[in-house]
């Protein structure tokens, strides 16, 4: 007959012998782990950094001016000469081919008529996009390819601006140029 003396403390003993060994090497795993990982990352931004450029920012965005005597209805927030100019009241010219995300909300203070109001987008003489509801807030988003010297207007079926809101968070339109990452 086989006698075992103080087995649970033998089993406690080697339980605790492997947990020590274990916690002093966590701290070690973790370390190697996150030095890799910090190690890899800087790699990889030295890496890809020098491939990109810089994009030029081109952007601009009207909102109505809220001064009824004003010789502009657009106010313009900024206006990039490299890439786009303002060549009229309502008219923009694409001074830089390229791709444009156009944004346009436009809110009128009343029905007239009980007309449907309606938007336009144009450029030159063709229609680009419009929108037409019986609703008093139409929204126009798109992206197009714009060559230079082009020029892009946006009118509605209400001739004037009596009857459109100039707050510049209900009323407003803006261009984007969408940089290009080509090397």
């Amino acid at each position: 007959m086989i006698q075992i003396r103080n087995s649970p403390n033998l089993l406690e003993s080697g339980i605790e012998l492997q947990d020590a060994e274990r916690c002093s090497k966590k701290p070690w795993i973790i370390i190697t782990a996150v030095g890799l990982t910090l190690a890899m990352i800087f790699s990889g931004l030295m890496y890809c950094f020098p491939h990109f450029k810089d994009p030029e920012n081109c952007w601009a965005q009207a909102s109505l001016d809220p001064d009824p005597e004003a010789a502009e209805a657009w106010a313009w927030t900024k206006m990039p000469t490299f890439c786009m100019k303002q060549t009229g009241n309502q008219k923009l010219e694409i001074t830089q081919n390229g791709s444009f995300l156009i944004y346009v909300q436009i809110k009128r203070k009343s029905k007239s008529n009980n007309v449907p109001f309606a938007i336009q987008l144009n450029k030159e003489d063709d229609v680009l996009a419009q929108s037409q509801s019986e609703e008093d807030n139409l929204v126009l988003l798109g992206t197009y390819h714009l060559n230079e010297g082009e020029e892009i207007s946006l009118n509605w079926n209400d001739k004037d601006f009596k009857n459109i809101e100039k707050n510049s968070t209900q009323t407003y339109w803006g261009i984007l140029r969408i940089p290009s990452y080509n090397s």
